[in-house]
């Protein structure tokens, strides 16, 4: 995949790996057949490193987020701007994801129970 190239993640499940019906399809020895998992839940976006054995906390995923290791099986919340890489370090993808304008249900609670102030109160239980 070249340098800068944009792939568009329409699908709720978005595969990464060497296999022929990967999304992404990754050509590196360190790279698995079903090598990871890109998702989208309530307008978030998680990569789920499928290498290595989720039992083991030394087995090696070849995943990384931001230069650092993944453990495999674990799934970790994305941001726009996250670098990611596959097989080995050096060459990452850059992830650009646009959260969905909706409300984030645990974040509205945490706000509302946070609130001191019955104006913000109020204004936060109107929305």
């Amino acid at each position: 995949m070249p340098d800068g190239s944009v792939v568009p993640i329409s699908e709720a499940a978005f595969r990464v790996g060497a296999e022929g019906s990967s999304d992404l399809l990754l050509c590196h020895p360190q790279v698995q057949e079903q090598h990871a998992l890109l998702e989208t839940r309530s307008g978030s976006l998680y990569l789920t490193a499928l290498k290595g054995d989720p039992e083991s906390i030394t087995s090696q995923s070849f995943t990384w987020l931001n230069g650092s290791p993944l453990r495999p099986g674990v799934a970790y919340l994305l941001g726009t701007g996250a670098e990611l890489e596959f097989g080995s370090t050096g060459s990452p993808c850059r992830v650009e994801f646009q959260q969905k304008d909706q409300e984030n249900p645990m974040l509205g609670m945490l706000m509302k129970s946070m609130a001191t102030n019955e104006e913000v109160r109020k204004q936060l239980e109107q929305n």
